[in-house]
């Protein structure tokens, strides 16, 4: 008696095999796209309450704000995004968009910003909104 495998067991293995790597790797991106816009929700809620607390702490003297331009999320110094100063920045994935608010600052001491209204965040064909009220805070 013979032990091996047979040719038709071979290749049926490695067909059942590309099926299921075929299935995983859709799965798998769409978790990617998923966790990049969980991600990026996160850092932009980070960033607000980032500037809002240097700015309640009067962190050098000034008012603080976050921002989103060209692909980042800023942290900066000074009373806009255009006359900054300091800045900090976190990359934001290229399947990922934002549109609404794009400038929130904050006043020294006392952490309100004039800047209300809702920051849309979408990607993998799903749009998450993050609201920011007068007092500065930020729900998502």
């Amino acid at each position: 008696m013979r032990r091996g495998y047979t040719l038709v067991e071979l290749l049926l293995t490695v067909a059942l095999i590309s099926i299921l790597a075929g299935i995983s790797t859709a799965f798998y991106a769409r978790f990617i796209n998923q966790n990049g816009q969980a991600n990026t929700i996160d850092r932009f809620v980070g960033g607000l309450r980032k500037a809002q607390t240097y700015a309640m702490s009067g962190k050098a003297n000034s008012n603080w704000g976050a921002a989103y331009s060209a692909g980042k999320i800023y942290v900066y110094r000074g009373n806009s995004f255009g006359t900054a100063t300091f800045m900090e920045n976190l990359d934001v994935p290229g399947n990922i968009t934002l549109s609404g608010l794009s400038d929130v600052n904050f006043t020294r001491i006392t952490g309100a910003t004039t800047n209300t209204g809702t920051i849309s965040i979408t990607g993998n064909n799903t749009t998450k909104t993050i609201t920011i009220n007068s007092l500065g805070v930020a729900s998502d």
